[in-house]
Parts: C-alpha cells; sequence; structure tokens
C-alpha cells in the first residue's frame, strides 16, 4: 500500500500588529487541509523562538509573507523572516513557488518581494487565487490539499458550460418554436417597468455629471461649508486621482484599556529630539519622526504577568530574592500591583506579545518619557532611586516623575527593557537596532531603585538614563512596559 501523501508545510510570515487577520488565516488554511505554521499556535513553552523559527521557514514548502501598512514600515523580526526566506528561495529551482506575497489590505509591496506576484487577501476572489497557488506548490511536491467549497472557483471553463448530454440537447432542439409563448403583462406591471427604467436613468445621469468638474463647481460653495465629517471607507475609491478631498482626521483616544485590562496612553505621531550632545552615549542630539503608538500607562505588574504565566505563555520569574532581599514578592497579593522584576528581555517580550502588543522601541521609550531630570541630593518623595525603599515601589506612586503623555516611573523604581539593541546614537531604525533576531546586548531605560550612580547620598535619573544587558539576564531592578501601534 503506497504512503498517504504529506500535507503542504506553510510558514506564515507577518508583523505582531497583523497576528489578528493571520490567525483568521491559519485557522482557514488548517480547516483546508494546509499544514500552517504560526507562532502563536505552534511556538511552546520554553522553546527558543530565534531557533525554532528559522527551522519552520527551512522546513516548509511555502512562505506566505502576510503584508500591510504595519508590517513593511516596522523594523523588527518579520523583516529578518523575509530575509531569511528570501535566501532559502535562491536555493530553489528556478519557478518554484515558494514565496508569496500575501496583501490584507492596500499597500506598496516592498522593492525585494516586488519579484514575486503577490495576491490581495482583502478582494473577494484572494484567498481562491492563493489556494490554486498552493495547490499548484502541492502537486509539484506530491504533497497534498484538501479540496473545499469554499476556494475553488465560482466559474465554470468553456468545455464545462457547453458540455452537455446529447439526449438534453436534442431534446431542447426539438422542442416546437410555437410552443414557447411570451407572458402578458398587464398595464400596472408595465408602468412599475417604466418607472424603474426611468429612475434608472436618472441615475446614471447623475453620477456621470458629478464627475464633471462644472457641474461640481455648482455645489463647492456648500461643500467646504459643511461641518460634516467624511466616513472613513476601505472600499476602493472611484474618484478620479487628481480630485483634491479634505480628509477630516480621525482622532484617537488619548487613554485606552486594552483586551487584557491594562491601562494604555497615547503618543502622537511627531517629531522629537532624541539624545543630549555631549551627554555620555546619548550624543548627538538628533530629530525623528514616530507614528501614533499606545504604552503602558504603568510598568507591568505582577498581577498582570501572572495572568500570562497561568495561560501557559510566560515564564514564572524568581518568586523570592529581589536583589540581596530573600522576601517572598513575586504570586503574593500584597505586591500585586508592583512591577515584575527578575524578567529577562525574552520573558518580557514574550508577555507583550501575549498581549498582542510588543516590547516599546529605544526611540518610542525616549518619547513617551519626555524631558525630565531629577538630580542631587537622594530626594525619595520625588522618585524611588538608590536608598529610598530597598525595593520596588507599587507602581504609579510618584507623581512628580509623570511624562507629559501621562506615563508613571519613566524615572526609577525599576530599569526597563526595550526591543532595541544597545548602539551608540544617532538612532537610525534600519540600522539593524530592531532585530529581534541578535542576541547582541540590549538596552535598559529609565534607572531603578537599587542603582546609586554617583555614591551614597546622591542619585541622578532623566529620560536619558541608559544601559545594556545581555538579554538572558534579569535582576530584581528590572522591569518593563509594553507598547503597539495606534491604528484608527
Amino acid at each position: 500500500m503506497p504512503e498517504p501523501k504529506r500535507p503542504l508545510k506553510v510558514f506564515l510570515c507577518h508583523a505582531s500588529a497583523d497576528k489578528p487577520a493571520v490567525r483568521d488565516l491559519y485557522k482557514r488554511l488548517t480547516a483546508d487541509g494546509v499544514d500552517a505554521w504560526l507562532d502563536a499556535e505552534n511556538l511552546i513553552a520554553g522553546q527558543n523562538w530565534q531557533v525554532e523559527i528559522p527551522k519552520a521557514i527551512r522546513e516548509s514548502d511555502v512562505v506566505i509573507v502576510c503584508l500591510s501598512e504595519k508590517s513593511i514600515n516596522r523594523e523588527g523580526y518579520v523583516q529578518k523572516e523575509i530575509k531569511f526566506a528570501l535566501d532559502i528561495a535562491d536555493e530553489k529551482p528556478e519557478g518554484t513557488i515558494f514565496i508569496v506575497p500575501a496583501r490584507l489590505e492596500e499597500c506598496v509591496v516592498p522593492n525585494r518581494l516586488s519579484d514575486y506576484h503577490w495576491v490581495d487577501l482583502f478582494e473577494e476572489n484572494g484567498y481562491e487565487k492563493l489556494m490554486r497557488a498552493l495547490r499548484s506548490r502541492a502537486d509539484k511536491i506530491d504533497a497534498t490539499l484538501q479540496i473545499k467549497k469554499s476556494w475553488l472557483p465560482k466559474f465554470q471553463n468553456q468545455k464545462q458550460a457547453t458540455s452537455i448530454p446529447e439526449s438534453i440537447q436534442q431534446t431542447k432542439s426539438h422542442k416546437p418554436k410555437a410552443e414557447i409563448k411570451k407572458p402578458n403583462l398587464t398595464v400596472r406591471e408595465l408602468f412599475s417597468k417604466f418607472v424603474l427604467a426611468f429612475w434608472g436613468i436618472f441615475v446614471l445621469i447623475a453620477i456621470v455629471l458629478s464627475f464633471l468638474p462644472s457641474f461640481r463647481n455648482l455645489f463647492s460653495k456648500d461643500i467646504t461649508t459643511t461641518n460634516t465629517p467624511t466616513p472613513k471607507s476601505t472600499a476602493t475609491s472611484l474618484i478620479p486621482t487628481n480630485t483634491v478631498i479634505a480628509v477630516t482626521p480621525i482622532s484617537l483616544p488619548t487613554e485606552i484599556t486594552d483586551d487584557f485590562g491594562v491601562e494604555m496612553v497615547l503618543v502622537p505621531e511627531g517629531e522629537f529630539t532624541m539624545g543630549v550632545d555631549g551627554y555620555s552615549d546619548n550624543s548627538p542630539a538628533h530629530d525623528l519622526y514616530l507614528h501614533n503608538f499606545y504604552i503602558d500607562k504603568y510598568e507591568v505588574t505582577n498581577i498582570n504577568y501572572k495572568e500570562c504565566e497561568i495561560a501557559g505563555i510566560c515564564l514564572q520569574p524568581n518568586k523570592y530574592n529581589v536583589t540581596h532581599s530573600n522576601i517572598e514578592y513575586y504570586d503574593v497579593a500584597k505586591y500585586d500591583n508592583y512591577p515584575v522584576v527578575h524578567v529577562n528581555w525574552f520573558m518580557a517580550k514574550d508577555y507583550c506579545e501575549w498581549r498582542n502588543a510588543r516590547l516599546p522601541t529605544e526611540a518610542e521609550w525616549k518619547k513617551a518619557a519626555g524631558s525630565f531630570s531629577f538630580s542631587g541630593s537622594a530626594d525619595c518623595n520625588k522618585a524611588n532611586f538608590y536608598h529610598c525603599k530597598g525595593m520596588p515601589s507599587e507602581v504609579g506612586s510618584y507623581v512628580h516623575v509623570t511624562s507629559p503623555y501621562g506615563t508613571y516611573d519613566m524615572a526609577g523604581n525599576v530599569w526597563e527593557w526595550v526591543s532595541s539593541l544597545y548602539q551608540p546614537y544617532p538612532y537610525t531604525i534600519s540600522d539593524g537596532r530592531e532585530d529581534l533576531f541578535s542576541t547582541g546586548r540590549r538596552v535598559l531605560l529609565g534607572s531603578g531603585w537599587y542603582e546609586d550612580n554617583f555614591g551614597p547620598g546622591s542619585y541622578i535619573a532623566d529620560s536619558e538614563s541608559r544601559f545594556d544587558l545581555s538579554p538572558n539576564l534579569s535582576f530584581g531592578s528590572v522591569g518593563f512596559r509594553c507598547a503597539k501601534d495606534a491604528n484608527p
């Protein structure tokens, strides 16, 4: 008996912000007989994602690169996955369907993928086109796909359309024409058809005239003085490209609570100055432009992190030791709203992604912190620094260290992990520092309760406090917070 064919193996490459849409695609592919690989579904707690993801790409028959404005404009692991997939594609025979760009929305396909014909999943027959490509690949390698009506073409080819049994053809051809009678229409039915035809012609004329500049100008004054906002539509525009339309910007809430009950604040898009000339490793000062994003109002707490541990995603941090203090700190009710510590960079990243968020970049964290400075004699009424409490304090305790956007504890309490590799300034997002696959040292920001920068009795903390640490290490004075893109 011949061995059964194996299912086609497909890797789903995507940005974390597109995870909900990609998860839906994963479910549909799986239902249609595809052995799809999605990190959120296939990675097991405790596995090294830096090993498992490249392994999954190499073992796949097809890599579907899910594209959106979020994925093509963001540096990070999705770019690394694309590069790795392209390297493997170079090893394949010419003409092999291996990389399939799949647009989730209208967006520009990156140059390095432009050689591959893409499919638009937001179109009505987009999924059908994708499945035809996967079917072609499966046939080439003797893999199998489960055929479902949900993706079969909705049309018949010419041969199918004309293939009519001879007996039926004869029956139809011998039917006397005299027997085919047109129904008699009443006066009311004739009048109804006349009215429908009249209104159809009227609407058609109105549509044509609406595109003529001379006709539109008759009403331009009334249109420009109205205050009614233009609703946003995801449909393809039918208005000529040379038509200028004033679009009312969609405002974003300054504060939100995500699906996990965590409060986040908006950091609006715009330019800011990052770094300070002559200030240690934060020099030179340089201007950066960032898009809208949300960031956690408070540092991630023990009770926040515990939910992820219960879900089987996050590893448990050190339960007792909080840097030279052998106290039971994690998973204790009285410390629920204290920042979680003893989490390394990988643990922090896993938690944020479980929340459908991510670690903020160094630039995002710096902008969210704003410009502030507390230095001189240790004043424990301002922030939790060395000699103040001897351990972390409850999040949000120090209102004097609130940033312009409403974030708490951006100085003191605990150092905070960000996604970025520790590299010199100026900060450039395209220079590799947002490579989530690298094992280099990562940036810590904000200073912590255990650090004494200038000796006993004095301290310094500001938005420029910057440190580096191996991503595998964790301490009782290191925590984090999460961020996510702000989409209207």
